[in-house]
């Protein structure tokens, strides 16, 4: 449910050469915008991103998350932009982390994210898989060695959910999509991301078809509960287990991992800290069934971000999306922590 955020303000994440660890954190980056300036000056951006990288590594944060989505890189057919993915390499510090998961995001929950001709062509049409094609062709040389783990499209069961007409031709796609990733970027391995809401709320089959050609089960974990408020801070402890029990024989990587501290969605900065204890706990009890966990995110997002994420998704300027967008950070807007972030700096100690 992130990818607005990146495209909207220019944010992208790319790390550096893949090394074996047992259980690698992330905390996806995100500097402290209170101070308008750091949206509106790229410059200030670019530092102030730079600085809450390096913030994160420091806490023992080994792993991170990359956003490229397809639009944003390629926004006509053939016409790539040359210089996004040099320059988020180097804003991201390259080779300073452990594990990257990289997420391309042709869908992004609710919408198509790819190129402007592509827009009404069906998943399967060869223009659509050529073009995909020759998109990885051209992206693998610039982040081969760099990235372990590929999704190409985000929270895939929410999209199929209200478009189910176009799940056949997905797969299709994604099947061929899948190997040719695996050709051009050999080792790397390559899945969608799907979401825990869906296993909760009855899309079990659906996951199970979008994640089946899959090397691995990517995951959202937001503890919704059916009345529109989030479940107790230790929801945790029984959830994981049953997305380790669905994964199977996979390995499980959670791409997100957050709880809001807005009181309107059943928040609060106590209730999140509890949230984070849990979460370490429940990750710890799952062994070496879950070798990636990123928590989202570092800072609250500006009012005038989260008003723009709600935008995308359909909601207002008011309700449970914005209230619970506006306050996943584990630090305030403004750069103050809340009662979670000494939770997770000490919980990170005690990884590998």
């Amino acid at each position: 449910m992130r990818g607005l955020v990146y495209a909207a303000l220019l944010l992208s994440f790319l790390p550096g050469t893949a090394r074996a660890s047992d259980r690698v954190l992330a905390v996806q980056p995100f500097p402290a915008t209170a101070n308008e300036r750091v949206l509106k000056d790229p410059y200030l951006w670019m530092e102030s991103y730079s600085q809450a990288v390096q913030a994160v590594r420091a806490i023992n944060a080994k792993g991170l998350l990359m956003i490229e989505s397809w639009s944003e890189v390629e926004p006509r057919v053939g016409a790539y932009d040359q210089e996004k993915i040099p320059r988020d390499l180097k804003l991201n510090h390259i080779g300073t982390f452990d594990q990257v998961l990289l997420g391309m995001q042709i869908i992004n929950t609710v919408k198509r994210e790819v190129p402007k001709n592509l827009r009404k062509k069906a998943w399967d049409d060869p223009a659509m898989i050529g073009a995909f094609r020759d998109y990885i062709n051209w992206l693998a040389p610039q982040i081969a060695g760099q990235v372990d783990m590929i999704s190409i499209a985000n929270e895939t069961d929410v999209y199929f959910k209200d478009y189910p007409d176009e799940l056949d031709a997905f797969l299709v796609f994604q099947k061929q999509a899948l190997d040719h990733i695996r050709i051009a970027l050999p080792g790397v391995k390559v899945g969608v991301t799907v979401t825990f809401e869906g296993l909760e709320n009855g899309r079990a089959p659906l996951l199970e078809s979008l994640t089946r050609d899959s090397d691995m089960v990517i995951m959202t974990y937001y503890p919704f509960g059916k009345d529109g408020r989030f479940r107790p801070a230790d929801a945790p402890l029984t959830d994981f287990p049953r997305m380790v029990e669905f994964a199977g024989t996979k390995k499980l990587i959670l791409q997100e991992v957050g709880y809001p501290t807005a009181a309107s969605v059943g928040g609060s900065e106590e209730v999140q800290a509890a949230f984070v204890a849990s979460a370490f706990q429940a990750w710890a009890q799952a062994a070496d069934a879950i070798p990636f966990l990123s928590f989202f995110m570092q800072h609250d997002f500006a009012p005038q971000t989260c008003g723009a994420l709600s935008g995308y998704y359909g909601a207002g300027a008011e309700g449970i999306i914005h209230d619970m967008l506006c306050t996943l950070g584990l630090r305030y807007v403004d750069g103050r922590p809340k009662k979670a972030w000494p939770v997770l700096v000490e919980s990170a100690k005690a990884l590998p």
